[in-house]
């Protein structure tokens, strides 16, 4: 899979939501589904114009990746790091859809976006950074692994712009 193919299946994980966001709790914001999604989908299509603005993804199997390769996405990766998790914690930041099924895939997803997405984004950008293919490799095999289910619980809230690459 290339580099795009997968930041692009990411880009759930990207707008994934909530870095920052604290897990669920009974003082966070509820708003129905509709609501959530407009407002969730508004923030990625702006994160989108900021992703198109700071240049395409590198074009290569992460997973057959040279030292060259690697070396040469460093600074996309750290760009796409950055604004994943800003995009995650200003979503998260909208509280949560109030109906019981897009509320608990959307806890879920925030978790595992905080738990797992975010931080190996973050490892692949500073491994790249550091030459280390394999450190690099590994962190996109985690990326690709999460990002199916992840794929699955943005649909269940009902994301249509979020999670779209």
């Amino acid at each position: 899979m290339r580099l795009l193919t997968v930041l692009g299946v990411l880009a759930l994980s990207i707008l994934g939501l909530s870095a920052c966001g604290s897990k669920s709790s009974s003082s966070t914001k509820e708003l129905p589904q509709a609501e959530f999604v407009q407002k969730a989908d508004a923030i990625c299509t702006q994160t989108g114009i900021k992703r198109k603005a700071a240049g395409q993804p590198p074009n290569f199997n992460p997973a057959t990746a040279t030292q060259a390769q690697v070396t040469g996405s460093a600074k996309y990766l750290t760009a796409e790091a950055a604004l994943t998790k800003d995009e995650i914690a200003e979503v998260a930041g909208l509280g949560e859809p109030k109906e019981a099924a897009p509320k608990q895939a959307w806890q879920q997803l925030r978790s595992e976006l905080q738990d797992t997405t975010i931080p190996a984004l973050q490892k692949a950008a500073e491994d790249a950074k550091a030459g280390s293919v394999e450190g690099f490799k590994a962190d996109f095999k985690k990326l690709e692994a999460a990002s199916p289910n992840q794929d699955k619980l943005g649909k269940t809230v009902g994301l249509k712009v979020c999670g779209q690459g």
